[in-house]
């Protein structure tokens, strides 16, 4: 059985829009211990690695200037989309961090 949470659904846009190499089964792979492991998809299991995707998506990008816009949820009373706009090395630990 494959277990798929909306957080590592990112993965996939990740992978397209940082137009890597790796797939987004690779960066998936990178981030978990076992794909087929509900705990590791649901971020529950203790074993899986820290930070990898971060430490690669820095290695891809580190001579970037470049800045990015995309769009985030914000919920307070209710939810809104919002266009920020970052630098592509200060976006990496927002996405990483999932």
């Amino acid at each position: 059985m494959l277990y798929i949470s909306t957080i590592h659904q990112s993965v996939i846009l990740i992978s397209k829009v940082a137009q890597t190499e790796e797939s987004h089964q690779d960066l998936l792979s990178m981030m978990v211990c076992a794909i087929s492991c509900k705990y590791c998809m649901l971020q529950q299991c203790v074993n899986c690695p820290d930070d990898i995707v971060m430490y690669y998506l820095e290695s891809q990008f580190k001579d970037s200037n470049e800045d990015i816009t995309f769009v985030q949820w914000i919920t307070a009373d209710r939810a809104e989309m919002i266009y920020p706009t970052l630098l592509v090395n200060d976006y990496i630990p927002e996405i990483a961090c999932y």
